[in-house]
């Protein structure tokens, strides 16, 4: 088994990313675009938008390095997450809880992981700053 280092963890990141981000909706104009398909349910889903965001920051916050590219992937998946999320601030987990709470605070705790981590980023990177304000804009509604 492998050492748990930063090397190893960029490596299963970086491979995980690879299954997400073929399943992002980037066309402009679609009706979720920037959400994630999930592959069981065959259509987007808030949870699958949220990893997306976790798996991008993680990654940059343990190689040190912003890909541009990458960040803008992620600032679509938390303005797709600002564009589901219901007035109530929930969330929708669309296969079976419609504006569930419960789902909502497990994005939410999530996401605030995140944030904790990564806001001493936001004063020297633009992309983290527009990040960081969606989610901080997601968890606050």
């Amino acid at each position: 088994m492998n050492k748990l280092t930063l090397v190893t963890v960029t490596y299963h990141l970086e491979q995980i990313l690879a299954d997400f981000l073929p399943r992002q909706m980037i066309e402009e104009g679609h009706p979720e675009h920037g959400g994630v398909i999930n592959h069981d349910m065959g259509m987007s889903d808030p949870w699958q938008a949220e990893k997306l965001i976790k798996l991008v920051g993680y990654y940059t916050l343990a190689s040190g390095t912003i890909n541009e590219a990458l960040f803008e992937r992620a600032i679509l998946a938390a303005a797709h997450l600002l564009q589901v999320q219901r007035p109530s601030g929930r969330i929708d987990l669309r296969s079976v809880n419609i504006d569930s709470s419960p789902d909502t605070g497990f994005t939410v705790q999530a996401l605030c992981a995140l944030f904790d981590l990564a806001k001493s980023q936001a004063a020297t990177s633009p992309l983290w700053q527009t990040l960081l304000d969606k989610i901080e804009q997601f968890v606050r509604r």
